[in-house]
């Protein structure tokens, strides 16, 4: 059975993520779109790629509120 994660624990998560995301967002971009150029199917990447955008749009909406 897997372990609850904390509150404090999410967080600590979330920290880490935010420092790396901004420097992945730029090359998995690349790679699905070198990769739909070439027809070459990248479902994983993609959706690191979705992800990534989704977690710099929601750490922009978090600094516009503050």
């Amino acid at each position: 059975m897997a372990e609850k994660i904390g509150v404090v624990g999410l967080r600590q998560i979330e920290a880490a993520l935010f420092k790396r995301w901004p420097a992945t967002q730029p090359v998995t971009g690349y790679l699905v779109r070198k990769a739909k150029s070439l027809g070459i199917a990248v479902p994983i990447t993609e959706t690191v790629y979705s992800l990534a955008k989704g977690v710099e749009y929601a750490a922009r909406l978090r600094r516009e509120a503050v």
